[in-house]
């Protein structure tokens, strides 16, 4: 049997482990923290340098994958002019987004072709132009998710994995939400005849790009969704259940 002053001994240890586990787990908080907030703060920061390279790179890749949207439907990514910036009174916005239908393009240069005129037409499709923040779209969820992944002390090999499968991830949700917003866009320009929905759907969609269009709620969570998904392996899991069990 063992004494009173033995069990004691065993308990003082059990407490001590459980102490030192805690103050461990603790210190890997912090300083995971503190990690974080100087990998994203330096990516933040770099985009008064990057922020023009950026806005093309993105226009140019919403042309490519948006630009003929459907059997109908055209859009035309641009540079936001100055003018535009100043009617907006923002910098934050830097691209310009023109929505056409197909068929009406090929009406009006018929009916120029008719009529004889050679050279360049200056066209007006009575369609409201839209106005796009690509570091709010496509930079700051790129950039949070790049920052999860290297502030997480795992081998350089495995983060170099994880930031290669998370920007191809990032970047297909970057392109859903860009999809998401065309349809909105369409289907409130009817007169383009693209996108026609009827008001339940309407109201749908109109929730589905709050929430991942507009609500900034949702830059925050996918981000560490694919952080979680492409870095953590069961093994992990596992490892930090078996630690929580001791402790």
């Amino acid at each position: 049997m063992l004494s009173y002053a033995g069990q004691c001994g065993c308990a003082g240890q059990a407490i001590n482990k459980k102490q030192s586990i805690n103050m461990r787990s603790y210190k890997f908080i912090v300083v995971y923290v503190v990690k974080f907030i100087m990998v994203y703060g330096i990516l933040l920061a770099s985009w008064f340098v990057v922020k023009d390279y950026y806005a093309e790179y993105f226009r140019i890749a919403s042309q490519a994958l948006f630009g003929a949207f459907g059997d109908e439907g055209i859009v035309d990514f641009q540079p936001m002019t100055k003018t535009d910036k100043l009617d907006h009174n923002s910098e934050e916005f830097d691209i310009t987004v023109i929505f056409l239908n197909r068929e009406i393009v090929k009406r009006f240069e018929k009916q120029v072709l008719a009529r004889g005129y050679r050279g360049t037409v200056s066209i007006d499709f009575e369609t409201k132009k839209s106005f796009l923040v690509s570091r709010g779209i496509g930079h700051l969820p790129t950039i949070l998710v790049v920052a999860l992944i290297v502030a997480t002390p795992f081998a350089i090999s495995r983060k170099m994995s994880a930031i290669f499968f998370g920007l191809i991830i990032v970047h297909i949700y970057i392109a859903l939400k860009m999809l998401i917003d065309l349809l909105y866009e369409f289907n409130d320009r009817k007169h383009l005849e693209v996108v026609l929905l009827n008001p339940f759907w309407e109201n749908v969609l109109a929730h589905i790009r709050y929430i991942f269009f507009l609500d900034i709620g949702a830059t925050i969570i996918m981000p560490v969704f694919i952080w979680i998904i492409v870095l953590f392996r069961k093994s992990d899991w596992d490892l930090m259940l078996e630690k929580k069990s001791e402790g």
